[in-house]
């Protein structure tokens, strides 16, 4: 895998504004991703126009999410090369390639209900948060 980047959420809410502060991915080989949050979900998006469905892998394992896509080498020359056929590019600024993003999940995410959907090259992510456990008040005996 290549280019694995991990990601706290709790920054990019914090300090949504300050891009110098935040744990941002810029790096042109991985796809960009949205985050959102409402007070019942989170929501990721990512920009992945030319992948399928079966290109990608959705994990969770130890409190880490990582949304990945391993190409073979074949099928990633043959979709990136600057010759085709019957067509030479002059430009190329979008490409396929594997690529491999982490986010570390807020504790109150329930990772059984998560829901992936991916639709016109945005695969999107939602997070369904835990309800915050209330106080319980323990009577003497």
């Amino acid at each position: 895998m290549r280019h694995l980047v991990k990601t706290n959420f709790e920054p990019l809410f914090k300090n949504l504004f300050d891009m110098e502060n935040t744990n941002c991915n810029t790096n042109a080989n991985t796809p960009a991703v949205n985050i959102a949050e409402n007070e019942t979900a989170y929501h990721l998006e990512f920009s992945l126009a030319g992948y399928k469905k079966e290109d990608l892998k959705i994990n969770i394992e130890n409190d880490t999410l990582t949304v990945s896509a391993n190409l073979d080498s074949d099928r990633e020359k043959k979709e990136n090369t600057t010759e085709g056929e019957d067509k030479k590019y002059t430009r190329r600024e979008y490409s396929t390639k594997s690529f491999s993003r982490s986010f570390y999940l807020p504790e109150q995410v329930k990772e059984k209900n998560i829901d992936a959907t991916l639709e016109n090259g945005i695969l999107s992510l939602t997070l369904p948060k835990a309800e915050k456990v209330k106080a319980k008040e323990i009577s003497i005996k």
